[in-house]
């Protein structure tokens, strides 16, 4: 992997940054957890580690941290500076700062399945649309600043015909989804994949349905439109953390992408299973922030 463009080591010291419980790789080393050495906000990109010298095993942490591999305090690092680290072929890492992932030009704002039929009053999943409530105005937020910014806002919703011809039948999901009480209500089903009217689609705005699947991206068109449009950064907001939002961050690291999730634009089932995706999944695949830092951040880019 690549040096972040622009980021400089500063010298051989590493910080002591021991890996705490929620480090995946951490807890696999078997390294108890201690209070980690506190990150200046803003500061310059800093040296996780220097240079393996010879005959030292790449990867594996010394001076006073062996048995730390160099991933686990990537995390712990993450965690505490709101920074995304990359890892060059020479196992230095240095912070990226969200600021530099999130830039103009090169982002997208994506939303899943942020629709009548999913979070609105005709939900098929009522406990999901209780639970998504609180972001609607939060990914409302981040759409208008997002615009003003000029990142383009796409929606990516989910779409059926009353004869359900096109539709997957191949998991307990989708014919459980069948029997819900709403599907069977005449109500205004040609609404349900209408973006919900909280967030509102912009006549600048991409809206993306599909007919299939679980996830946005797996054989529709997003993929190729995010790359006419110059994008490698996706933000990532709506729901499931359950379902859509888990295959979404496979799909788009899988295909090269940087993906940023705002922890509270972001929405599933069952509280303590969702905490639990963000750390033990979600954290290790994309930059977590929240609404408010990429709001700053856009507003900032669209007055200078």
């Amino acid at each position: 992997m690549d040096v972040t463009p622009g980021g400089r080591a500063r010298g051989d010291g590493t910080p002591s940054v021991p890996a705490g419980p929620a480090s995946l790789v951490g807890s696999l080393t078997g390294v108890a957890g201690r209070k980690p050495a506190a990150i200046p906000p803003g500061g310059e990109p800093q040296v996780l580690r220097r240079r393996p010298a010879r005959g030292e095993a790449p990867g594996v942490e010394t001076g006073g941290h062996r048995g730390r591999t160099l991933h686990s305090r990537i995390d712990d690092l993450t965690r505490l500076s709101g920074s995304r680290w990359r890892v060059s072929k020479g196992e230095v890492a240095i912070a990226v700062q969200l600021s530099e992932l999130v830039v103009p030009g090169r982002t997208a704002l994506v939303t899943v399945e942020v629709q009548e039929g999913v979070v609105g009053a005709h939900s098929l999943v009522p406990e999901l649309a209780l639970a998504a409530e609180a972001i609607l105005p939060n990914i409302a937020a981040l759409a208008r600043s997002a615009r003003a910014a000029g990142i383009p806002v796409v929606h990516c919703t989910a779409d059926s015909r009353p004869d359900g011809l096109g539709a997957n039948r191949n998991a307990r999901l989708f014919a459980g989804m069948r029997k819900r009480p709403a599907a069977a209500t005449p109500s205004a089903p040609t609404r349900r994949a209408e973006v919900h009217s909280a967030v509102g689609a912009d006549g600048s705005d991409l809206v993306m349905s599909r007919l299939h699947g679980l996830s946005p991206m797996t054989s529709t068109s997003l993929d190729p439109v995010l790359r006419n449009l110059g994008v490698t950064t996706i933000v990532a907001t709506g729901v499931s953390v359950n379902v859509a939002i888990m295959g979404f961050a496979f799909e788009a690291v899988n295909l090269g992408y940087q993906l940023v999730v705002p922890r509270d634009g972001v929405a599933g089932v069952d509280d303590a299973y969702v905490e639990a995706v963000f750390q033990r999944t979600l954290s290790l695949l994309a930059t977590i922030t929240t609404a408010d830092a990429l709001i700053r951040i856009w507003a900032d880019r669209a007055t200078s």
